[in-house]
């Protein structure tokens, strides 16, 4: 196995999943966790690389805040029918 850059490396670790086991948040994250790896195995080493884990990883984040929106929106909606 080829070394990864460090670069590469450190933006792996951001894939790490903590989430609730079998939620959608936590289903979405492990999807793009394992792009991150399939892109690490088969991707040439590079700055090119680096720079498309960097915007998977900013995607990523897209996806969560997109869940952490619609868990507010929900939140406000019960917070007004009660």
């Amino acid at each position: 196995m080829t070394e990864i850059p460090e670069a590469d490396a450190q933006l792996l670790r951001h894939f790490s999943v903590v989430s609730q086991k079998h939620s959608a948040r936590y289903r979405t994250a492990l999807l793009l966790g394992a792009a991150a790896d399939t892109l690490i195995k088969y991707v040439p080493a590079g700055t090119e690389r680096t720079a498309g884990l960097r915007k998977l990883l900013e995607a990523r984040d897209c996806m969560m805040r997109a869940f952490d929106d619609e868990s507010a929106a929900h939140t406000a909606q019960q917070g007004t029918t009660s």
